[in-house]
Formats: structure tokens, sequence, C-alpha cells
């Protein structure tokens, strides 16, 4: 199906969803395409920052959205499986933008393992055990 302006009830998927990248191509989606968003992010201010944005982003258009959020660690497989399947009685999932990352600064070499071990975690881990 093509990102065409049409109205879609499938659900689009956010990972990672912050006030930058993640709130900007999900309110690019909507208006776009996409009138179900599940948003999954760390911090309970994020999802609620991220929502404000993409429905204010839909209002301009005139567009009716639904919006779901979690709270959740994308490390923390134990409490991610049930969101997923919360996920999936939400509608049917069309498209996944994986945006999680843990971002902030540190000197060069002297980040610990435990520290590189964790950041390769959040990128690579989910998919590969999820199932």
């Amino acid at each position: 199906m093509s990102l065409n302006g049409t109205s879609s009830d499938r659900v689009l998927l956010v990972f990672g969803v912050g006030s930058g990248i993640g709130s900007a191509v999900a309110s690019l989606l909507v208006i776009k395409h996409f009138h179900k968003v599940a948003l999954i992010a760390r911090s309970e201010k994020n999802l609620q920052e991220s929502k404000d944005t993409i429905e204010a982003a839909a209002r301009s258009y005139n567009i009716d959205v639904e919006i779901r959020t979690w709270a959740a660690d994308v490390t923390d497989l134990k409490t991610l499986k049930p969101i997923l399947s919360e996920v999936e009685k939400f509608g049917e999932l069309e498209c996944v933008f994986y945006n999680a990352a843990r971002v902030r600064p540190s000197p060069f070499f002297e980040e610990t393992i435990e520290e590189i071990r964790y950041d390769f975690e959040v990128s690579t881990r989910l998919f590969s055990q999820v199932t």
C-alpha cells in the first residue's frame, strides 16, 4: 500500500519515540497514511510529549488519529512481550519504525564493556529474541 494520503486502520508502531526524529517521522506518517499509532519509549514524559506533537500535526490536517502509548525499555523482554501482544490487539501492524537508542555524552575510550553491551542490545537484541 502506498503512502498516498489515504486513510488506514493499520497500525504504525514506533519504538524509541522522543521529541526529535521519532515524533517528526510519526507525525509525517500520520499526515500521509496512518491513523492508528502505537508508541513505545522508556520515558512517560517523552511518550506524552510525542503523543501531543503527533495529535497536533494530525489536527492541523483535520485528521483523526488514535494513539496508544507504553513505557518500556526495549532490552527488558519480560515487559516488552506483553506490550507487543497489546499492540497486536490494537490493529493490524503495517509499519515498524525502530528509533530506540541511548543517547548520552561519554568521553572516548572510557565506556565500560557493560555500557557497550547495553548499547548494542538496544540496537540489536529486540528482534532476535522477541519471537
